[in-house]
């Protein structure tokens, strides 16, 4: 419980940090902005964005036919929570998008209008994360648990790559579904995050500074595209990592041995 307050606790400090720095200042709204369409430079980018909707979709199949399949050999109350926590989220996403913040007008950009969190990304996000915690440790569950990266991660880069959302918008959302998925998968012990998942998040901050140095230089779609899909990739592993559950292995039972004078 202490693990999952501190990791929740965590992520809501960067989504506030997130949220203050791309919505209430008129320099962050500027430099968020920017990043539309950041992947422009890259040939495939069209494709990209068309991979937005499909990545959710295939994401969320993959979370239902695993439900169906852990709904018939048990346990259920551990499905129900992981679908109410995908649900909670999408509702949490809604209500933090269309109510609570209100992005102020300065007429910076081609709209006003909030679009922080990006819903699309907390979906797909959360679906993967319910599949880590279902799916088995044999090879069909290792697939399933790797098509839902890929979807998750297409699903929040393909939503900037469309124009569907500025960077901030998908940051945001995979840092809401990393702040439901600790308590989601509370009832077991959690899984230490690995070593080489924290030197990629702190990888992340120089490439993050030197994009923004280069904000007003030709180089600017290129370090920022590069910059916000590592941050994405970072992130859909941390969801993924805090969503596993400790593999128990299985001891076998030692040898009977005979006796001396048996």
């Amino acid at each position: 419980m202490r693990t999952a307050l501190s990791r929740s606790l965590s992520a809501v400090a960067a989504f506030a940090a997130v949220s203050a720095l791309a919505v209430f200042t008129p320099w962050g709204q500027r430099l968020d902005d920017g990043s539309l369409g950041s992947f422009a430079w890259i040939p495939a980018s069209a494709l990209i964005g068309e991979l937005r909707t499909p990545g959710l979709v295939l994401a969320v199949a993959a979370f239902a036919v695993t439900v169906v399949v852990r709904l018939m050999i048990g346990p259920r109350l551990v499905v129900f929570c992981l679908i109410a926590a995908v649900v909670f989220g999408y509702v949490v996403c809604v209500l933090l998008r269309d109510i609570a913040i209100v992005r102020p007008g300065w007429g910076i950009g081609d709209y006003d209008t909030n679009t922080l969190p990006s819903a699309h990304t907390v979906v797909a996000a959360m679906a993967f994360a319910s599949l880590v915690a279902l799916a088995p440790g044999a090879w069909p569950g290792r697939v399933l648990v790797g098509l839902g990266a890929c979807c998750a991660f297409l699903a929040a880069v393909g939503s900037v790559a469309s124009h569907a959302h500025r960077g901030a918008d998908v940051i945001a959302g995979l840092l809401l579904a990393a702040t439901i998925v600790p308590w989601a998968s509370c009832w077991s012990a959690p899984v230490r995050t690995p070593r080489w998942l924290m030197w990629a998040a702190a990888t992340w901050v120089p490439l993050a500074g030197l994009s923004i140095a280069l904000a007003h230089t030709a180089a600017w779609p290129v370090a920022s595209s590069i910059a916000l899909a590592w941050a994405c990739a970072v992130l859909v592993a941390l969801v993924g990592c805090w969503a596993r559950r400790p593999v128990l292995r299985r001891t076998g039972h030692p040898r009977d041995t005979p006796t001396p004078g048996a």
